[in-house]
């Protein structure tokens, strides 16, 4: 597996340093990372156990880890190289976690999360067929884009501990 070596420092913490493999089949951060990872770590304690759906690298889990919000980390993705560097990423950053191949919770039966963070995609198929962004990257988001937000919502509840919380970017 080919890569490329990055570094991420989050905005909500300039001090914390992070390094990723990656490579151009998976998504690496962007402004929405930056804003996601700082709306959860400034709306929670630490928790025992945290998802990052659609996880690409794993740039979401990793560094609410990092900023201490997180015990464990468990990260999910439905493209099989995603999973791999999330894999990579979580031991390489010396993170307490896993990452597993899912389209949004249908490996996750039976687990329990304190905190949900849903970074899948919400952008409309359509345009991402005319993306660089989705050059290799699967979009299934539907004609509008919340196909998948509409499920992550309605089944989150059935994976969220007692005062679980989920959060997901609104970005127009």
């Amino acid at each position: 597996m080919s890569y490329k070596t990055i570094e991420y420092i989050p905005k909500y913490d300039e001090k914390i340093k992070i390094i990723l493999k990656t490579n151009g089949n998976v998504f690496t951060p962007t402004a929405t990372s930056d804003f996601l990872i700082s709306a959860v770590a400034s709306n929670i304690n630490k928790v025992d156990k945290l998802l990052d759906l659609g996880c690409g690298n794993g740039i979401v889990g990793i560094s609410l880890s990092k900023l201490n919000k997180a015990n464990k980390i468990y990260c999910s993705d439905i493209s099989n190289e995603a999973v791999k560097f999330a894999e990579l990423n979580i031991k390489l950053n010396k993170c307490s976690g896993k990452a597993i191949k899912s389209n949004i919770f249908s490996n996750w039966n039976g687990h329990k999360f304190d905190i949900i963070v849903d970074d899948i995609s919400g952008i409309s198929e359509k345009v991402a067929k005319l993306s660089e962004w989705f050059k290799n990257v699967p979009c299934d988001s539907g004609d509008d884009g919340t196909a998948n937000i509409e499920k992550v919502l309605k089944e989150s509840k059935n994976f969220l501990n007692k005062n679980g919380k989920i959060f997901f970017p609104i970005i127009s």
